[in-house]
């Protein structure tokens, strides 16, 4: 189990399962529901976000063999084909967040070596995305604030990733750094009042976020330590937070022997 994603209303929950043929999506029924695969790719399917419309699942898949990573999404629960949401020519789709109006899509696109690149498009608008970060750093993670004002993200441009915050759209404008101690994997809450991510040990960290005309964030503190027996998660979260912000859904770390797939989902 890896990169996951709560519905809108918390009932269900979609996440990867990492199979011999590659990842594939699962949608899970919270509590005790039962367990549905949504993705049957012969390359996989990975990374997904559950759309603003409770409806739709947003993932990055490739369809074809030796096909061009791109765009997707699907009905959650599977009664449409796959559809595809954006693609760019020439270049691998690895990365990909939504605005909760469902209006901006966020995407990164794999450049030379391990280089990446980011743009922003707005769905059945724009015909030409919006360069977000194309510099020499490999920012990461980048995802928007419940108002779409803020973005956070991840960059090593310090010599260590860091989880830093600019305005949206206009990026420019400012630049504040949340984290200290190194951080990825950056994840709002629903009432935009605070912003979680995993710092560089593997402890999850939140910071307090004060509403106003400017990004007013307080001091980073230890929700959970490393070493808690939680998958660490790897440029985009591992974790998500239920709807009311109380409560949080991890993986956690099983033997094979008590787990078919080493993972285990823990509220």
């Amino acid at each position: 189990n890896r990169a996951m994603s709560l519905s809108p209303d918390g009932r269900r929950l979609v996440f990867e399962i990492l199979g011999s043929g590659g990842a594939d999506l699962w949608v899970k029924q919270l509590p005790s529901g039962p367990l549905s695969r949504l993705t049957f790719s012969a390359n996989g399917a990975f990374r997904p976000r559950w759309m603003p419309d409770g409806v739709n699942v947003l993932y990055i898949a490739a369809t074809e063999q030796g096909g061009q990573q791109s765009v997707w999404r699907q009905r959650a629960d599977g009664s449409s084909a796959p559809e595809e949401v954006w693609r760019v020519p020439g270049r691998r789709v690895i990365e990909a967040s939504i605005s909760n109006d469902g209006v901006w899509l966020i995407y990164r696109v794999a450049a030379s070596g391990a280089d990446s690149d980011t743009y922003a498009v707005r769905l059945g608008r724009d015909t030409v995305p919006v360069p977000v970060f194309t510099g020499p750093f490999n920012e990461t993670g980048s995802t928007l604030s419940p108002d779409g004002r803020w973005l956070a993200y991840a960059s090593p441009e310090s010599g260590r990733p860091e989880v830093y915050v600019r305005p949206f759209p206009n990026i420019a404008d400012g630049r504040w750094q949340v984290s200290t101690a190194g951080g990825i994997a950056a994840r709002w809450a629903h009432s935009g009042r605070e912003l979680f991510y995993e710092g560089a040990g593997g402890d999850l960290m939140v910071v307090p976020i004060t509403p106003g005309t400017t990004f007013d964030p307080g001091a980073a503190r230890r929700l959970l330590p490393a070493g808690s027996g939680f998958v660490g998660s790897n440029t985009v979260p591992y974790y998500d937070l239920t709807p009311d912000d109380q409560r949080l859904i991890m993986v956690r770390q099983t033997s094979l022997a008590q787990t078919p797939g080493g993972g285990q989902l823990v509220v």
